[in-house]
């Protein structure tokens, strides 16, 4: 089995989805779920990853790369792999 694992991820259109708050994060974190989770994020973490984003105040792109490190540094993340 390879020792290495790649990740590829499309952060524009990542950043499409997250055009405003709310739903919007919503949207995101369900597409970094399916994208590095497969599905299998817990509720609790997805809660904590749209209340980040709703409430951070930066640019699309910063809002993309900070929820996708959260998310690959969680312990979640780890076990998962």
């Amino acid at each position: 089995p390879p020792t290495r694992l790649a990740y590829s991820f499309d952060l524009k259109s990542l950043m499409r989805t997250m055009t405003g708050r709310g739903a919007k994060a919503a949207a995101m974190v369900a597409t970094i779920n399916s994208a590095l989770f497969y599905g299998n994020m817990s509720a609790s973490m997805q809660s904590t990853l749209i209340g980040m984003l709703t409430y951070m105040n930066a640019s699309p792109p910063e809002e993309a790369w900070s929820a996708i490190y959260v998310a690959m540094l969680s312990p979640e993340f780890a076990t998962q792999r």
